[in-house]
């Protein structure tokens, strides 16, 4: 019974020792982008430049992407599978892909996913902060533009722990913790609450700037 108690003590101690590690990388990534934010003023030429260029990355790295999930094998919706909240759920998964011989592919489509999620969390930024140059002043839009460029920044980040936890499941497919695909499911679930956020901000943004653009044109006729 002691060695038994010594064993789960010694996983549950490498497990915090490891979300330690990735917490205070993840604290200085935040502080470092903020400082950068808050030093640099995007202008509409530079932000329209930014936008060109992460479509590009993102229309380039995607489709290379899923082509790796589609040979791995995997047949579980991407989605379903980030917020299954179950170990049990995942291991089934991954004993599937090992079936298929593709685990390997699996593992290389996580990794081009870094590059997935600095694309598209730059193209929102880029268009978050399009929507509040255009905004007019004082408005809803300029006031809150910041905390939306944040918070696209921020959707990155929680993939990219996301991420961690994924490639940790995949170190051991069959016998990881389940506490692991929780942790893994609670950083996709706030991701996909962040990006649906800045999403609707961006399109509710668009319409008022061009409802705004359509009457001026109709005043000045």
């Amino acid at each position: 019974m002691a060695l038994f108690f010594d064993f789960c003590f010694h996983k549950f101690g490498n497990f915090i020792i490891k979300i330690g590690e990735i917490g205070k990388n993840t604290i200085q990534l935040i502080g470092f982008i903020l400082l950068i934010m808050m030093n640099i003023k995007i202008s509409k030429k530079r932000a329209l430049l930014l936008l060109y260029v992460f479509l590009v990355a993102i229309i380039i790295i995607f489709p290379i992407m899923i082509h790796f999930f589609n040979i791995s094998g995997d047949v579980i919706p991407i989605i379903q599978s980030q917020l299954s909240f179950s170990g049990r759920f995942l291991k089934d998964q991954y004993l599937i892909i090992i079936n298929s011989g593709g685990l390997t592919y699996y593992r290389t489509a996580q990794l081009l996913d870094y590059g997935f999620m600095i694309s598209y969390g730059g193209f929102f930024f880029s268009l978050v902060c399009l929507v509040g140059i255009n905004a007019e002043t004082d408005s809803f839009w300029e006031k809150t533009r910041g905390m939306f460029s944040i918070m696209s920044i921020g959707a990155i980040l929680f993939d990219a722990l996301e991420n961690v936890f994924i490639l940790m499941t995949l170190s051991n497919p069959q016998n990881f913790p389940d506490l692991w695909a929780i942790v893994h499911s609670t950083f996709a679930l706030v991701k996909y609450i962040l990006l649906i956020a800045v999403l609707l901000w961006i399109l509710s943004g668009s319409i008022v700037n061009l409802s705004k653009k359509i009457k001026e044109r109709k005043e000045r006729k």
